[in-house]
C-alpha cells in the first residue's frame, strides 16, 4: 500500500510527501531538509547523478539544529509502522513548511 504524508503550505496549497523508495531524511541548512529516495531513473553507470532523487523542503529557520529533520523522519517511522496511509503534518510541524522542490 502507497504511504504519504501531506502537509498544506501558508498559503493554503496542500502538498504530499511519498514514502515509497524513502531512503533517509537529511538536513541541508536551518531553512532546508531533503527527502531522499532511491532513483526513479534508469540505471546509468555513467551518470552517478541518478542514483537519488532529492525532494528539497523549505520551511521556516529552526530553533535548534536537526528540529525538522528528526519530525520528518519520525513521522516516516509512525507511517511505516501505523495503520494509517497518510498521515497530515500541517498542525504537528514544528515549523511552517513551504512548497516543495524536486533537485
Amino acid at each position: 500500500m502507497a504511504k504519504f504524508l501531506i502537509y498544506e503550505t501558508a498559503g493554503g496549497r496542500s502538498h504530499i510527501i511519498p514514502m515509497n523508495k524513502m531512503f533517509t531524511v537529511t538536513r541541508h541548512s536551518s531553512t532546508e531538509t531533503r527527502v531522499v529516495y532511491a532513483s526513479s531513473h534508469a540505471y546509468d553507470p555513467n551518470d552517478t547523478n541518478q542514483i537519488f532523487d532529492v525532494l528539497k523542503i523549505s520551511h521556516a529557520a529552526e530553533d535548534t539544529a536537526y528540529e525538522m529533520q528528526e519530525y520528518l523522519s519520525n513521522m516516516f517511522i509512525k507511517l511505516a509502522v501505523g495503520k494509517h496511509s497518510v498521515i497530515n503534518i500541517t498542525k504537528d510541524s514544528p515549523k511552517t513548511l513551504n512548497l516543495p522542490n524536486w533537485g
